[in-house]
């Protein structure tokens, strides 16, 4: 009965029945520097974990 309901909801949501927006749109644009600078440094971090592990990993083989 969940997955009913959330499946119900997601199709209402992406419904285009459900938009009603009015007024001027707006783009936020600190907003989205933020959000951007923020996924950057995740990829940034992520990768330097990645780099690290196969670093210390390669490093333990026999020569």
């Amino acid at each position: 009965m969940k997955i009913k309901n959330l499946l119900f909801s997601v199709a209402m949501t992406l419904s285009p029945l459900t938009v009603s927006a009015s007024g001027i749109p707006t783009v936020d644009i600190a907003n989205i520097l933020q959000t951007t600078t923020s996924a950057l440094e995740n990829v940034q971090q992520t990768a330097h974990m990645a780099t690290q592990k196969l670093l210390t990993r390669y490093s333990k083989l026999p020569n």
